[in-house]
Protein backbone atom coordinates (compact mmCIF):
# COMPACT_ATOMS: atom_id res chain seq x y z
CA UNK A 1 0.00 0.00 0.00
CA UNK A 2 1.75 3.49 -1.15
CA UNK A 3 1.27 6.30 1.02
CA UNK A 4 -1.29 8.01 -1.09
CA UNK A 5 -3.87 4.99 -0.22
CA UNK A 6 -3.24 5.32 3.26
CA UNK A 7 -3.90 9.11 3.47
CA UNK A 8 -6.84 8.48 1.49
CA UNK A 9 -7.79 5.38 3.66
CA UNK A 10 -7.10 7.58 7.21
CA UNK A 11 -9.44 10.56 5.53
CA UNK A 12 -12.51 8.62 4.29
CA UNK A 13 -13.75 8.22 7.74
CA UNK A 14 -13.08 12.05 8.98
CA UNK A 15 -15.92 14.78 8.91
CA UNK A 16 -16.39 17.13 6.19
CA UNK A 17 -15.23 19.66 8.15
CA UNK A 18 -11.95 18.07 9.28
CA UNK A 19 -11.53 17.16 5.22
CA UNK A 20 -11.52 20.32 4.33
CA UNK A 21 -8.92 21.58 7.23
CA UNK A 22 -6.53 18.70 5.60
CA UNK A 23 -7.13 20.41 2.21
CA UNK A 24 -6.13 23.92 3.42
CA UNK A 25 -2.86 22.25 5.28
CA UNK A 26 -1.99 20.23 2.04
CA UNK A 27 -2.28 23.40 -0.34
CA UNK A 28 -0.10 24.91 2.39
CA UNK A 29 2.72 22.67 1.75
CA UNK A 30 2.67 22.59 -1.31
CA UNK A 31 3.05 26.21 -1.69
CA UNK A 32 5.63 25.50 0.31
CA UNK A 33 7.37 23.63 -1.16
CA UNK A 34 6.97 25.76 -4.67
CA UNK A 35 8.40 28.42 -3.07
CA UNK A 36 11.63 26.78 -1.37
CA UNK A 37 12.14 25.08 -4.73
CA UNK A 38 12.13 28.19 -6.89
CA UNK A 39 14.47 29.69 -4.52
CA UNK A 40 17.22 27.22 -4.88
CA UNK A 41 16.35 28.17 -8.69
CA UNK A 42 16.87 31.78 -8.92
CA UNK A 43 20.76 33.10 -8.70
CA UNK A 44 21.27 34.56 -5.18
CA UNK A 45 22.56 38.22 -5.13
CA UNK A 46 26.69 39.02 -5.36
CA UNK A 47 27.51 39.95 -2.43
CA UNK A 48 28.48 43.88 -2.02
CA UNK A 49 30.51 46.04 -0.57
CA UNK A 50 33.97 45.43 1.43
CA UNK A 51 37.53 46.77 1.56
CA UNK A 52 38.74 48.97 -1.74
CA UNK A 53 35.58 48.72 -3.23
CA UNK A 54 36.16 52.37 -4.54
CA UNK A 55 39.70 52.04 -4.84
CA UNK A 56 40.80 54.56 -7.41
CA UNK A 57 37.58 56.37 -8.42
CA UNK A 58 37.76 58.87 -5.59
CA UNK A 59 40.16 61.39 -5.96
CA UNK A 60 40.94 64.10 -3.15
CA UNK A 61 42.56 67.41 -3.92
CA UNK A 62 45.69 68.27 -2.44
CA UNK A 63 45.05 71.15 -0.51
CA UNK A 64 42.35 68.99 1.50
CA UNK A 65 43.87 69.80 4.89
CA UNK A 66 44.42 73.36 4.31
CA UNK A 67 42.67 75.89 6.37
CA UNK A 68 39.46 77.71 4.65
CA UNK A 69 39.95 81.55 4.28
CA UNK A 70 36.24 82.20 3.26
CA UNK A 71 35.29 80.41 6.96
CA UNK A 72 37.60 82.66 9.29
CA UNK A 73 35.24 85.40 10.03
CA UNK A 74 32.73 82.21 11.22
CA UNK A 75 35.59 80.63 13.13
Amino acid sequence: MNIEQIILQQTASLPEELKKAILLYVNFVVQQYQKNTTKEQTPTHKKRGGLGLYQGMIMMSADFDAPLEDLKEYM
